[in-house]
């Protein structure tokens, strides 16, 4: 998730460009305050003039409400319609609040369409739909003024003031009956149904043997790691630094930091992870005690962020042969008591936020 854009002559950002999930673009529209947006998922459509919720997000970081976009263009689907008409009426749409899923689930058969490979041969702009005001209306004007713009873009001449202006729509345009929008999607040639099916097994098959492979590593560790104080959680070791708590009024109980073991098909790495990263930054807590944590190990590269930061690491992972597990745990086992020692003011200063919002919460109520 980030951005890019263009950007004038002052340095300031005429376009921004946004990838990510659908809470990621639902918290960006309610925040950025647009005045027109292309929107090609529909999260946009939502997140700037449906509720939406956003956890405790919006409490963490008291979100402003943002101004609605002016204008928004989106893709002229039956569903993006429906979903216009529904906001348009007050009707929110419901969203799956489920548990988060575990770590691997040998049950899970991913959809194979995610492994479609299709290239796009031709594609057409046009403006084939107009809602405002709440109502649909006749989207000819429109789209004739941006036919006439695309050839005549020397005319000092807005867009909006061509195809609303009933008199400059008059004397310059000459609208045309717009092609009606598709009703129904393309389909996918056969074959390339089949040819996506086989990578679909393939992939959950390299998925299954690493997995397993990482569940080896995990039972060759477990026994030392546990007696000093490691524990397991969804097939993943870790160290908890607190008791299971929890960062806000009602909310799930996890350990406010923790260490975190990871092995991959060709490293393994022992993190430092924290739940207030909107507060507290364990990686500035991390360098500011340099010296002390490379006494207990060379601090790697790798991610560096508020929430996480690594501790360990080293080149040989899973599919590494001869490598002795036994000994990388009695390692670890005593490292992580070193460890503890050296966060042990950054778990003060974690408890001590947490008690802070627990104290606002029972004052406000």
């Amino acid at each position: 998730m980030g951005q890019i854009g263009v950007h004038c002559d002052r340095g300031e950002a005429v376009w921004r460009f946004f990838d990510g999930n659908d809470y990621y673009l639902r918290v960006v529209a309610s925040v950025l305050g647009p005045r027109v947006v292309v929107d090609t998922t529909g999260a946009f459509l939502e997140g700037a003039y449906g509720m939406t919720d956003i956890g405790t997000l919006a409490l963490e970081r008291k979100l402003p409400i943002a101004t609605s976009p002016q204008v928004l263009i989106l893709p002229d689907t039956p569903e993006m319609r429906g979903r216009a008409n529904r906001l348009e009426s007050g009707v929110i749409e419901a969203r799956a609040t489920s548990a988060m899923p575990p770590k691997y689930d040998e049950t899970y058969r991913r959809d194979h369409r995610d492994h479609l490979r299709l290239a796009v041969s031709h594609a057409q702009c046009g403006v084939t739909g107009f809602f405002r005001e709440g109502r649909w209306e006749d989207p000819a004007n429109l789209e004739a003024a941006r036919q006439f713009l695309q050839q005549r873009f020397d005319l000092r001449v807005g867009l909006w003031d061509l195809a609303l202006n009933p008199a400059l729509a008059v004397a310059v345009l000459e609208p045309e009956a717009t092609l009606p929008a598709p009703t129904s999607s393309i389909g996918v040639p056969p074959r390339e149904h089949e040819r996506a099916r086989r990578a679909a097994d393939r992939a959950i098959s390299r998925k299954g043997a690493g997995h397993r492979a990482e569940m080896d590593v995990v039972a060759a560790l477990r026994p030392t790691l546990i007696s000093a104080g490691w524990r397991v959680r969804d097939g993943n070791l870790s160290f908890p630094l607190t008791r299971p708590m929890s960062n806000w009024p009602n909310s799930p109980k996890f350990p406010l930091v923790e260490l975190r073991f990871t092995v991959t098909k060709n490293s393994a790495s022992v993190v430092a992870w924290q739940w207030f990263y909107n507060q507290l930054d364990i990686t500035s807590f991390v360098d500011g005690r340099r010296d002390a944590f490379e006494a207990v190990a060379p601090l790697p590269g790798g991610r560096r962020d508020h929430c996480v930061v690594p501790l360990w690491n080293m080149s040989k992972g899973w599919a590494a042969p001869h490598v002795d597990w036994d000994a990388i745990a009695q390692e670890l086992a005593v490292r992580s008591g070193q460890w503890r020692t050296l966060l042990a003011e950054f778990v003060e200063h974690c408890e001590a936020v947490r008690r802070k919002r627990f104290t606002k919460k029972s004052d406000e109520l």
